[in-house]
């Protein structure tokens, strides 16, 4: 009976480890309805990377920056109309090429789009977006273009004049003279999560709980038998 008592016991920390490493290495949740949940940077991607075509919005889903910016503010999608274009990050340190607090070039991991590209992904700097084919993260999501991204921010931008891109065919945040824009595609996120109780999983607080109140109540039935 005392073999039986601490097998149950090395089962129950063996559930509570590996459903904690499960929450801790969970990168992207579908919360159904269209939407992705990404818990690291705590934003909600549309899942569909290229909705303004899907949608109808536009013929193609290549858009100006105004436009893109247009159609993302004005979006409603599952029940939530507070919906931007995705973030670069002009002071990220790990950029490839750094000058004066506008950093663009490969391994921009503090841009939302390059968070996915880099460290969702797996991916690495000169890379196309479709190497990540088949990936379980990347086939979350459907319609991501091997192409230019408008980012949705202007900061560090000395008289708005830049505005911020991100390539999916290399890896690669950029700036371009907002006077030569040309169309591209957008790519909608909001943020925090969209909170389908129903497919979150438990805290690690909440599992180690459950686990330990399991292994309490066979610990007093083998007291008893003794």
């Amino acid at each position: 009976m005392k073999a039986n008592l601490l097998k149950a016991i090395n089962v129950g920390i063996v559930l509570l480890f590996s459903l904690m490493t499960t929450e801790a290495s969970a990168g992207l949740i579908d919360r159904g309805n269209g939407m992705i949940y990404d818990t690291i940077q705590d934003i909600t991607w549309l899942q569909d990377a290229n909705y303004a075509k899907t949608s109808g919005y536009d013929d193609d889903g290549k858009m100006s920056w105004q436009e893109s910016m247009d159609w993302a503010t004005q979006l409603t999608f599952g029940g939530f109309a507070d919906w931007r274009l995705f973030k670069a990050s002009p002071e990220d340190r790990g950029c490839s090429i750094q000058s004066s607090n506008i950093n663009t070039g490969f391994n921009c991991t503090k841009n939302e789009l390059g968070h996915l590209f880099y460290n969702e992904f797996n991916l690495t700097s000169r890379q196309s977006i479709l190497a990540a084919t088949f990936d379980d993260e990347f086939d979350l999501f459907s319609n991501v273009q091997n192409y230019i991204y408008w980012a949705g921010n202007m900061e560090n931008i000395p008289d708005y004049g830049f505005l911020w891109t991100f390539s999916n065919r290399s890896g690669d945040q950029d700036i371009v003279l907002k006077e030569l824009a040309f169309e591209t595609y957008a790519w909608a996120v909001r943020d925090g999560d969209v909170g389908l109780e129903s497919t979150k999983v438990p805290e690690p607080s909440t599992i180690a709980i459950f686990v330990l109140g399991i292994m309490g109540l066979v610990s007093r039935r083998f007291n008893k038998q003794h």
